[in-house]
């Protein structure tokens, strides 16, 4: 976050220790059992302790001397006090299991920083008390002799979980023109928190091993924490200041299912997918170059349609088909998005069959293609190719596999971030092709019977 026409040269940033931490933990719990018919009722008690060492030291390269005014020496620790009642019900009738949990931790957070920069010395103490109810109900149907999956279960989940701002969100630091150390606190920081709720549902259907599962999730965000960027045009500086948000929030559903089929004596296994996401969220970005921020909405809309299907072609011969949709949109009109309709499919397949000596074969291509992006480069149609060899040996205990990842080298990631600056698309390229050697032995010790 600098301005086009603003560098400095010569400098040379050196970091000492920039994360050292250290950590203890001590539990205690006591337990009544079947207090109450078909329930456990249990008290415990929490101690986490924390230590965070994090040391930056700037050096002027022509001078070689230390650079008192960006340089830092953070020390934070931190004693966080756990007490609660936790209430467990689980009763059986039959196939029939209902499962009901209720949690209740008070939560004591007490953290202190000292933070050491040129004519500053600053200590900083925290003291936050939380209450973080969880509570979930289960309601499941097992069929005759069933030990994996129930019949039916719908499962119902709620939770309120806080977390206290960081220290350096808020002690404030003098700004300056460092390209490093540009930041300014916000000590009217209120804690964040969510509440989290979530509905599962899970079904299995008539043939063995196939079913279909559902869930949906919402969170709503209260005093959230995001950053606002501001530009001075006259000094050339650039602040970095966290503030408290509400009126965000977020929901989505997942769905899947597997089935099997049979048509002309081949038998299929169908996998499918559904993924849905709708984000509330809201953002400050600097206005121009003026300096002033304003709210912003960066609402957006998220579809995914996965589909595979596996069969056997002469009882040697594996073939896997598989396709995927995305589709991302954004549904506020700014300037800050770096897409429209990001719109992404993607079709492959792959073979595998055993070719001699017990050496089996896999190999998969797939053919990506994107639209809706600013940078041409990610619209560009995309082919993947990987391949692997394997052996098992002493009785399928020991497996050999050398793999072949991105043959064609056209592999490019692409990762979403929203943040103050709105809705951007980033990409790079991990590991553009490789080949990998692997090796993996797998114990089995069976208890002897009496």
């Amino acid at each position: 976050k600098f301005s086009p026409n603003y560098y400095r040269e010569n400098v040379e940033e050196t970091i000492d220790n920039p994360k050292s931490n250290f950590g203890v933990d001590a539990n205690l719990s006591y337990k009544i059992k079947r207090w109450l018919p078909c329930a456990d009722v249990s008290f415990y008690t929490k101690y986490h302790y924390s230590y965070n060492k994090d040391k930056e030291l700037i050096t002027d390269v022509p001078t070689s001397t230390k650079d008192l005014f960006n340089s830092y020496d953070r020390n934070m620790n931190g004693h966080l006090y756990t007490a609660g009642v936790q209430y467990d019900y689980n009763k059986r009738n039959g196939g029939n299991v209902l499962k009901i949990n209720l949690n209740i931790p008070f939560v004591l957070n007490n953290r202190n920083t000292e933070y050491m920069r040129y004519m500053i010395d600053t200590c900083l103490v925290q003291t936050h008390k939380f209450v973080e109810p969880s509570f979930s109900i289960t309601k499941e149907k097992w069929p005759k002799g069933a030990a994996v999956n129930p019949k039916f279960s719908i499962a119902l989940q709620s939770s309120l979980k806080f977390t206290a701002p960081d220290a350096i969100q808020l002690i404030t630091l003098p700004v300056t023109t460092d390209r490093i150390n540009v930041l300014c606190g916000n000590s009217n920081l209120k804690p964040a928190s969510v509440w989290a709720s979530k509905l599962d549902c899970y079904f299995a259907t008539k043939q063995n091993m196939a079913y279909v599962k559902q869930n949906l999730t919402y969170h709503m965000y209260n005093n959230r924490i995001v950053n606002s960027y501001s530009y001075d045009g006259l000094s050339g500086v650039y602040t970095h200041t966290p503030e408290n948000i509400n009126g965000t929030w977020d929901i989505s559903y997942h769905g899947e299912g597997m089935h099997f089929l049979k048509i002309a004596k081949h038998n299929f296994t169908i996998y499918w997918a559904l993924n849905a996401n709708y984000n509330e969220m809201s953002n400050f970005v600097a206005d121009g170059i003026s300096g002033y921020t304003k709210k912003i909405n960066n609402n957006e809309l998220y579809l995914s349609l996965p589909l595979k299907i596996r069969t056997h072609i002469a009882k040697r011969i594996m073939v896997v088909l598989y396709s995927n949709i995305d589709w991302r949109k954004p549904l506020s009109d700014n300037n800050y998005a770096s897409y429209s309709d990001a719109l992404s499919y993607r079709v492959g397949g792959g073979l595998g069959t055993e070719i001699f000596a017990k050496i089996d074969w896999e190999s998969e291509l797939a053919f990506t293609k994107r639209s809706g992006y600013v940078d041409n480069n990610l619209n560009k149609p995309m082919y993947e190719w990987d391949m692997s060899f394997s052996r098992s040996f002493l009785k399928n205990k020991l497996n050999l596999k050398l793999t072949a990842v991105d043959i064609l080298h056209q592999y490019k990631g692409i990762a979403y971030m929203t943040n103050e600056q709105g809705i951007r698309e980033t990409h790079s390229i991990s590991l553009p092709g490789y080949i990998l050697f692997s090796a993996s032995y797998r114990f089995n010790h069976n208890p002897k019977k009496k």
